[in-house]
């Protein structure tokens, strides 16, 4: 290996660049979940679907971030968070809302009083987000998301 090979391996990632947020992570069933949490004001959740991850919303963040408290999980097995096997950890939706809802509960408990989700909360409307169909699991997660807390 020369001294210009140590170098490219040591720098950082050129995606870094595009990417120049503090990361965030909370540790859920012995599985590391990244999150970015920049910004101040009402708090946004922007979720990505598969296989992308937090990097998909870097534009919506830098956009964001001066007006609302942006949160934005990498799903585990994507982005910057842990990727067990399988057999380590069920790849399955009931199991990412389950992720989600503890990420918001852990957050919730560090002072937020409402939290929205790109996408899913009816809060998101009068942003112009586009509703999908829910299902059980979306409905339990939008539950979460839209609860107030008092402190």
């Amino acid at each position: 290996m020369t001294a210009g090979d140590l170098q490219a391996v040591t720098e950082a990632p050129a995606w870094r660049d595009l990417y120049p947020f503090r990361s965030h992570w909370l540790e859920i069933d012995a599985q590391r979940v990244h999150y970015l949490d920049e910004g101040e004001g009402p708090v946004l959740l922007l979720v990505h679907g598969n296989p992308t991850w937090s990097f998909y919303w870097r534009e919506m963040v830098r956009a964001l971030r001066d007006r609302y408290r942006v949160v934005v999980p990498d799903h585990v097995g994507c982005g910057l968070s842990d990727k067990p096997p399988e057999a380590q950890y069920p790849y399955r939706l009931a199991r990412r809302v389950d992720d989600l809802v503890r990420l918001v509960e852990h957050l919730c408990d560090r002072g937020f009083e409402l939290l929205d989700v790109q996408f899913i909360s009816p809060h998101m409307q009068r942003l112009g987000a586009v509703e999908i169909p829910r299902d059980a699991y979306l409905k339990r997660l939008e539950q979460a998301l839209t609860r107030e807390v008092s402190w």
